[in-house]
């Protein structure tokens, strides 16, 4: 994206494990800052802080923000949103 369009607004919801993970939520918090080196403004709405993230966010420093919620309703921001992706558990 350029400098004059305006940021697509992304949300991820996934749960994690706070100690283990998966392929799929690997690739959800790959895709998550795939699409922040992008341009795009991403939330990863979650259960758990991922213990991964370690390995992925030198793609795209600060980019991803991340909201812990117990019930995946407390914390969500009612915004415009281009896209929602949905982690199937």
């Amino acid at each position: 994206m350029n400098s004059s369009e305006p940021s697509l607004t992304v949300a991820i919801f996934a749960t994690n494990d706070p100690r283990n993970y998966s392929g799929g939520r690997y690739m959800s918090l790959m895709m998550a800052y795939a699409l922040a080196y992008a341009g795009c403004r991403v939330t990863v709405y979650t259960n758990h802080l991922p213990s991964f993230d370690a390995d992925l966010s030198p793609l795209a420093p600060g980019q991803v923000d991340f909201v812990v919620t117990g019930d995946f309703r407390d914390g969500v921001v009612a915004a415009p949103l281009y896209c929602v992706v949905l982690i199937p558990t």
